[in-house]
């Protein structure tokens, strides 16, 4: 996952912590800054690999604003007192077909769920950067990523408030021999009372039934007219024949609803009768669901396409090579190189360098069918620049800042049906929406403090700004929504969807060097060991809330 740069930062501000104090006066330029650059250049030739451990972890993500919390639970979104039509639009018609069966208004439920989740993502990023000039210095990054969501769900874990569960007509014969006849039986019963009225109307006289048909002809069209709608919605709901097996869900045996549409057989069975003068015609009754849902059952009835089309809601892993970046750094100024100046006792010192880069779509974005999933990238080519300075006064402070802006330049191959009308579970995912994630702009602020040569400490700001993602006009408008566009714009970051708009975090570092001892020539291995942490404290919705630690070692070659 082409994951914040932060954590990379705040590792190179260490660094740089340790350099900037800890190098004799004139060398001081190749302090480190350890996440978005360096604010420095290496000599003609000279070769330097960085080799980090990166882990965040999270379990919470920002709420909306004016929420009554500031955060909410990463599992939240899979957390239901009912969990029904209002988030599965794709029941909206099943709910309405139960409603015409039982004759009142119908609100379809599968239940309570609770979900509870932890996301952790492992970053290994190898950095490797040359001298070309004295003034110029390429660089690569090749992050090597683990993304791994765990989740628990649960479906009506404590009690069976759900009045629908899985239709068993999908998967049992004997069932969709039961719901079939109950459909053949009203068919027939209808037409058998529609041949007799068209005979009377014929001939008075042609059956005992006549009479009573011909007396009321009202409330012969009124039973006509109920049961063709019954028979249509049942037809929905609990299926007619193998062709057509009915709804993913029906109601459960011996709940309201349930005993609603057995009662309502029973008086088209009644009714029918009174006009035939018969025995019972419609003796066969419908296979309701066995049970609630249970998790099983849930993850089944996700993954039908006509659903969610979700692979499954489940803990994922996922390993990959993130975004690779490329880069051409150049000095603008260096007042560490004035050795007169840098010898001054208290005297203020600057150095900046600008950075153009290349980001590659080498990582790969989240599962459009699962909701757990985590991408390592960004999932379309990026290019940009950083800004970076260092300025320092006296022996014992110390300043880093960075900024860096990033503009996709092309569209991801796949997508996620993007963050809309409160939809957790949002429809279509088996289709794609490709889009150009939006632009991303970075500030970091380092100040710090030098306690030896060897030793440094700093406290590190970090503000994100990621802009909205770009869909393809159209490319929205979802079969099961009508023509309904996404209530608020969507953006990507760091693996997942969000809203657009900007993340604060915080945090400091500790770093070690042996290069002033390597300089010095007491010590034979110039290399570097910098610890970051660093913790989000707002966000746009949806973003997480994070805690980053990270451990980089930087080793230098032909640095004499």
């Amino acid at each position: 996952m082409h994951r914040s740069r932060a954590p990379r930062a705040l590792l190179r501000i260490s660094l740089f912590a340790l350099f900037a104090g800890a190098l004799p006066r004139a060398a001081r330029a190749q302090a480190g800054f350890p996440h978005l650059d360096d604010a420095t250049v290496l000599a003609r030739g000279q070769f330097r690999l960085d080799a980090a451990s990166e882990w965040t972890r999270y379990n919470a993500l920002f709420a909306p604003a004016g929420s009554a919390t500031a955060t909410m639970p990463l599992g939240g979104g899979f957390s239901f007192d009912s969990l029904g039509a209002a988030q599965l639009p794709a029941l909206s018609g099943t709910q309405s077909a139960i409603g015409a069966l039982t004759g009142s208004p119908f609100s379809l439920s599968l239940g309570r769920t609770m979900a509870a989740a932890d996301a952790r993502v492992a970053v290994t990023p190898i950095r490797g950067e040359y001298g070309l000039t004295s003034r110029i210095t390429l660089g690569f990054m090749v992050p090597l990523v683990r993304t791994r969501t765990s989740i628990m769900l649960r479906v009506n874990p404590t009690d069976s408030t759900g009045n629908v569960g899985i239709n068993p007509a999908a998967v049992n014969p004997a069932s969709l021999a039961r719901d079939s006849a109950v459909f053949a039986q009203l068919v027939n019963a209808a037409g058998a009372l529609q041949a007799a009225q068209q005979a009377c109307q014929a001939n008075p006289a042609a059956n005992p039934s006549c009479g009573a048909i011909l007396a009321r002809p009202g409330d012969v069209a009124s039973l006509l007219q109920s049961a063709a709608t019954f028979s249509t919605a049942f037809a929905a709901v609990y299926g007619e024949n193998a062709q057509t097996r009915g709804a993913p869900v029906v109601p459960v045996n011996g709940t309201v609803a349930d005993l609603a549409i057995r009662g309502r057989l029973a008086a088209f069975d009644s009714s029918f009768r009174a006009f035939l003068n018969g025995g019972p015609l419609i003796t066969s009754t419908p296979a309701g669901a066995g049970a609630v849902m249970g998790a099983g059952d849930l993850n089944t009835f996700l993954s039908d396409p006509g659903v969610a089309g979700f692979d499954s809601v489940a803990s994922t892993i996922r390993i990959s090579t993130g975004d690779v970046e490329l880069s051409v750094r150049v000095r603008l100024f260096d007042g560490f190189l004035d050795s007169a100046a840098a010898r001054r006792p208290g005297a203020l010192l600057a150095r900046s360098t600008l950075t153009a880069l290349v980001t590659l779509p080498t990582g790969q974005v989240a599962s459009p069918t699962n909701p757990a999933d985590i991408g390592t990238g960004r999932g379309a080519m990026q290019v940009g620049g950083r800004f970076a300075a260092y300025l320092q006064q006296g022996d014992r402070l110390g300043l880093s800042a960075a900024a860096e802006y990033l503009q996709p330049t092309g569209k991801t191959k796949t997508g996620a049906f993007p963050i809309g009308a409160a939809l957790p579970f949002p429809p279509n995912t088996s289709s794609t929406f490709p889009y150009t994630p939006g632009a991303i702009t970075r500030l970091e602020v380092a100040p710090r403090f030098i306690i030896t040569h060897q030793l440094g400490v700093n406290a590190i700001y970090d503000y994100t700004n990621v802009a909205a993602n770009t869909y393809a006009s159209g490319s929205l408008i979802s079969p099961a929504l009508g023509a309904q566009q996404p209530e608020r714009p969507t953006a990507t970051w760091n693996g997942i969807s969000t809203a657009p708009g900007a993340q604060q975090a915080a945090g400091f570092g500790i770093s070690y060097s042996s290069v002033p001892e390597y300089d010095r020539r007491k010590v034979g291995l110039p290399i570097d060991v910098t610890f970051t942490h660093l913790e989000t404290l707002s966000g746009a919705y949806g973003m997480p809330k994070s805690w980053m630690d990270r451990i980089q070692v930087r080793f230098y070659y032909n640095r004499r």
